[in-house]
């Protein structure tokens, strides 16, 4: 996984490479490995081994938490939901009457999208109407283009705002806060929602 930068003048180039350097280091390693070119202004990251380890491990943690709560639908009695090797998760069902609709509960895929908010200078053909998710009779429109899927997000846990409510902090792989900090700096002002898989919008 590797990402390449190009910049346009070497101050441009000075002041990145400065800031991948002050960045990288973690608490438990280099989180990244910077490739310098400075004759063509360009700069080559790549995440590390400790890194890839740590957003591998993330994310089989993550798969482990939704797969349980999936097999909880089931009602199955003791069944076993763990971690195999590096990747690998074994799931065992005992006494499971209908192992195609376990599959089917099992197996489905989740989904986060992040869009803009439609406003009216928006085309119609470029947008879409969703529910809220708490409020089926509450709608917004909201650009078909997407700004950041779910599969940039390395890490994500709850937290409190400045205000004391409680908030979701994410954090986004290289390109996934490229393309966030292109459309955000692009569009002061303007509402960025999300939604999942059933197309509800989470209130702003």
């Amino acid at each position: 996984m590797h990402c390449t930068s190009h910049f346009r003048d070497q101050d441009s180039y000075n002041a990145a490479l400065k800031k991948y350097r002050n960045d990288s280091p973690g608490l438990t390693g280099l989180q990244y490995i910077i490739t310098e070119r400075p004759s063509s202004k360009t700069l080559l990251l790549e995440y590390s081994d400790i890194a890839l380890k740590e957003i591998r491990d993330y994310a089989v943690g993550q798969n482990l938490t939704t797969l349980r709560n999936r097999v909880n639908e089931l009602g199955v009695s003791e069944p076993i939901v763990q971690r195999q090797g590096a990747t690998r998760i074994v799931v065992q069902l005992p006494g499971v009457q209908d192992p195609t609709a376990a599959k089917k509960i099992i197996g489905k895929t989740a989904n986060l999208e992040f869009r803009l908010e439609a406003n009216s200078r928006t085309s119609p053909l470029r947008k879409e109407e969703f529910n809220f998710k708490d409020n089926d009779y509450a709608t917004a429109f909201l650009e078909k283009a997407v700004v950041v899927s779910g599969d940039r997000v390395t890490n994500a846990n709850t937290g409190f705002d400045e205000s004391g409510f409680s908030q979701v902090n994410i954090s986004l792989d290289m390109q996934g806060g490229r393309a966030m900090q292109k459309a955000t700096s692009g569009n002061i002002g303007r509402k960025l929602q999300f939604y999942s898989l059933n197309k509800k919008v989470n209130q702003s």
